[in-house]
């Protein structure tokens, strides 16, 4: 095919046109924060994105669980609240401290138990916690929850996806009275198992019984 050299692209444009597709940026492009590396376009997509899931996280349902009737390995631990016949609702989650120590980590959530709405869920944050009763009144409790495949071995270190954070407490005798936690978490993908475990300093066992809350949604990139 001939083609005119008069209509080739001259080297000086070619560098303008490398450098204006650096600034308008295309698919590939990294969700990087440095200013040499990312585009104007990869920048803007990555905050439209981060802007979404804010206002996602703020605006959207929760759904809570309990002990599954009919609990199954580690597929299938919670049931939603709510969700059983009469009598056959999720009861309490419960989790034992240990000798002024930790207890050991507890199941909560298993892999089959989300994504819970009409299975179309790809995310959810675990974010709240409402604890019915405690052992023991004005006690410290310490909680470390862990949102993996398998618990870790004992403390968790920078290979776990962990949260942590204390309640105390409250009330006369075994039932506490402790107002929903609220606490910060990783977001995971739906079909996460999540683990508990928690200390009572000063006491040789003590145990929290309580309900879990998550919202979920659709990562749009997905």
């Amino acid at each position: 095919m001939f083609t005119n050299p008069e209509h080739r692209t001259p080297a000086i444009d070619s560098t303008a046109n490398g450098t204006m597709a650096q600034v308008i940026g295309n698919k590939e492009d990294l969700e990087s924060l440095t200013a040499d590396v990312a585009s104007v376009v990869a920048l803007a997509r990555m905050a439209a994105k981060r802007a979404w899931e804010g206002s996602t996280h703020h605006h959207s349902g929760e759904r809570w669980f309990g002990a599954a009737a009919s609990a199954s390995g580690e597929t299938h631990i919670a049931d939603r609240i709510g969700a059983g016949d009469a009598g056959a609702e999720a009861g309490l989650l419960i989790v034992d401290a240990g000798n002024d120590d930790w207890g050991t980590w507890t199941q909560v959530l298993g892999s089959c138990d989300t994504p819970i709405d009409s299975g179309s869920a790809t995310h959810f944050d675990f974010h709240r916690i409402i604890i019915h009763a405690a052992e023991n009144t004005a006690q410290r409790y310490m909680i470390q929850i862990a949102l993996q495949e398998d618990a870790p071995d004992d403390d968790p270190d920078t290979s776990d996806i962990y949260t942590e954070f204390e309640v105390l407490s409250r009330g006369p005798g075994a039932t506490s009275g402790i107002q929903p936690s609220p606490f910060q978490a990783e977001r995971v993908t739906a079909g996460t198992k999540v683990w508990m475990r928690t200390r009572a300093p000063d006491q040789n066992t003590s145990t929290l019984s309580f309900y879990i809350g998550i919202h979920e949604y659709t990562d749009p990139d997905t």
